[in-house]
């Protein structure tokens, strides 16, 4: 092991300068959730608003294609709650789990459950923390936690809350 250099620091991710510090992503977002766990009711999408899951989000980009449709008053309870916004992100949670995208729209729709919601807080930036999320540590990471009930991996968004990052 080489030695730490001066005015650098041996953290959880790896050497930081001294004056930096490791969070929790709960210190940096406003807010992480996830989507509706029940399974709604679908309806043809002339009747409905777009309902993702996490087979819409794959490589850093948002499907908008082969998502569900729900109908207009489950979405305005949901949407009430925790609206997806253009600039947040949207990670895979169930399923295929690990894979981040920014939000990149600014009409409404709903997650489900294999979606996590992180609204990024200021002055984090959407872009900077969707490649943290798509980075091979964060992925190692997240393979790393998953927990597999049911035999469908699921990545508990309490493990999400936790994940380490560093702050200049």
């Amino acid at each position: 092991m080489s030695a730490i250099p001066v005015g650098y620091k041996q953290t959880e991710v790896g050497v930081i300068p001294e004056d930096w510090e490791v969070k929790p992503f709960t210190q940096v977002t406003d807010l992480i959730t996830c989507g509706i766990a029940a399974t709604p009711q679908y309806v043809h999408e002339s009747r409905g608003f777009p309902f993702l899951s996490s087979t819409n989000v794959k490589e850093g980009r948002i499907l908008w294609s082969g998502y569900k449709h729900i109908c207009a008053d489950l979405h305005r309870q949901l949407y009430r709650n925790n609206p997806p916004k253009n600039g947040d992100i949207l990670y895979s949670r169930v399923g295929t789990f690990g894979e981040a995208a920014v939000v990149d729209v600014d009409f409404e729709f709903s997650v489900y459950v294999s979606l996590t919601l992180i609204k990024p807080g200021k002055p984090l930036d959407s872009l900077f923390l969707m490649q943290l999320l798509n980075s091979e540590a964060y992925k190692r990471r997240a393979k790393d936690q998953i927990y597999l009930g049911g035999g469908v991996g699921n990545l508990n968004v309490d493990v999400v809350r936790r994940y380490p990052i560093v702050v200049p």
